[in-house]
């Protein structure tokens, strides 16, 4: 190893040993549960690629969704199906856009139990619109943590959701189906 080493040669070195990086082969499959910084609950399924290494194939999260025109508040439970690469640093970087759809989730492992990273959701249309042709539900960018759960449940939801999305991707991108469903509001004295 040479004396004198400018800083970008250091940085190689320590990220070719491993050092302060969560190493490829200490990151593990298995269901990652935790809360974004609305108070939500976010989970993540990461298993094995078809080639090896790791891939999310599922993220689940509830977002509460700002409208635009209405100014309605919104809760969304989502599930997006897919394979999304953990890179060799323990990076992901999920994302799906289709007709007013925009999905992203980036962040990756913080330790061999531990994710974090940020997400958000915008879609079209999820209120009774009116008058309105058309209107942007979106949620802003959120901080989320999550840790192995060894397969416990999802947490409840913080809030109420009053939408369901699922999306099913292709492992090229390509969206295999969406559906939007309202979910039955709960009554009072009703049992949950």
């Amino acid at each position: 190893m040479p004396s004198v080493c400018t800083t970008w040669g250091c940085a190689a070195v320590a990220l070719a040993l491993g050092l302060g990086v969560a190493s490829a082969s200490a990151q593990q499959s298995g269901i990652y549960a935790g809360t974004t910084s609305q108070g939500q609950p976010i989970r993540l399924t990461v298993g094995t690629a078809p080639g090896g290494g790791l891939e999310v194939m599922v993220i689940e999260a509830t977002y509460l969704l700002s409208c635009e025109t209405s100014g309605q508040t919104v809760g969304l439970a989502s599930a997006v199906f897919g394979a999304f690469p953990v890179d060799a640093s323990g990076q992901v970087d999920a994302s799906y856009l289709w007709d007013r759809d925009y999905f992203r989730t980036t962040g990756g492992f913080t330790g061999a139990t531990q994710m974090a990273g940020d997400t958000t959701w915008s879609i079209a249309a999820v209120t009774p619109l009116g008058q309105h042709l058309a209107e942007v539900c979106a949620a802003p960018v959120s901080t989320w943590t999550a840790t192995s759960t060894g397969g416990a449940r999802l947490p409840g939801h913080a809030a109420q959701p009053q939408w369901r999305l699922e999306v099913h991707l292709a492992r090229d991108g390509r969206v295999l189906s969406r559906q939007l469903r309202q979910l039955p509001t709960a009554t009072a004295g009703a049992a949950p």
